[in-house]
């Protein structure tokens, strides 16, 4: 497989060029596409389609997300009460299953009684 090498004048124009091009894009969007009922339409209508041909994907990844995603609610839940310790001796299960999954369960700092220290170590 062949890299190019591009020198920091190249890489510039190039990430330039793109910025311009996704603004023109932006704008063209609000000023002109927006406004237009009959693109508004048609793009409402492409996008209702997408979501009945896409419907039983969506219900899939919901499935085998559907752990995770309880899992990690109710750790925030409790984050938000400030009991984090009920949650890891409650639900040790869980604890490890976040943990597996690269969310790190840990009690506060109790010495201080500082709730943020854990989230700065």
């Amino acid at each position: 497989m062949e890299t190019t090498n591009f020198t920091d004048t190249e890489i510039k124009k190039i990430l330039t060029q793109y910025k311009n091009k996704r603004n023109r894009e932006k704008a063209e969007y609000h000023e002109v596409k927006k406004k237009d009922p009959e693109w508004c339409r048609v793009n409402n209508e492409r996008s209702k389609k997408h979501y009945h041909d896409n419907i039983d994907k969506k219900r899939e990844i919901y499935q085998e997300n559907k752990k995770f995603v309880n899992a990690r609610n109710m750790w925030r839940y409790y984050v938000n009460l400030e009991r984090q310790n009920d949650f890891i001796t409650k639900h040790p299960d869980k604890v490890e299953y976040l943990k597996e999954n690269g969310i790190e369960c840990k009690a506060p700092c109790e010495e201080d009684g500082n709730i943020f220290k854990m989230f700065s170590e």
